[in-house]
């Protein structure tokens, strides 16, 4: 993770904070059935904020087959790829309550068959989901 963000947003260790909660993605867009996980996560993201005003972006990194979607939802209730689908929604959730802030995201994805190899791909808001339609 820290190698896209060095690479892709040109941010060393002392320009960023990285949070790592398994589940980010689920916990922003489902935030009922991961209340836990939802409540901690946004009181770090404003602990971090009051500390350190410079920051400037929340960059989401998500990736298929995440095991915290088995322990907190039910897939068969989800749709395909529901980890990256959950992008969308936490990106707009992230734009509303801190709009001060750049919001970014990736998705990692298997790309051989044996599961071994893992790329990223950008995910970005819509025009509409940024209210510039």
């Amino acid at each position: 993770h820290n190698r896209l963000i060095r690479e892709d947003f040109g941010l060393d260790g002392e320009n960023f904070i990285p949070l790592k909660p398994a589940g980010v993605a689920g916990s922003l867009a489902h935030q009922k059935e991961m209340s836990e996980d939802f409540g901690s996560l946004i009181s770090q993201i404003k602990m971090f904020l009051k500390h350190c005003p410079s920051i400037k972006h929340i960059i989401i990194i998500s990736h298929q087959d995440c095991k915290r979607y088995d322990e907190m939802l039910d897939r068969s209730k989800l749709g395909p790829d529901p980890e990256k689908q959950d992008l969308y929604p936490a990106m707009d959730f992230l734009a509303k309550e801190f709009p001060q802030l750049e919001i970014g995201a990736y998705y990692g994805r298997f790309s051989n068959e044996e599961r071994t190899q893992i790329v990223f791909d950008v995910i970005k808001r819509s025009p509409l989901q940024m209210g510039e339609i």
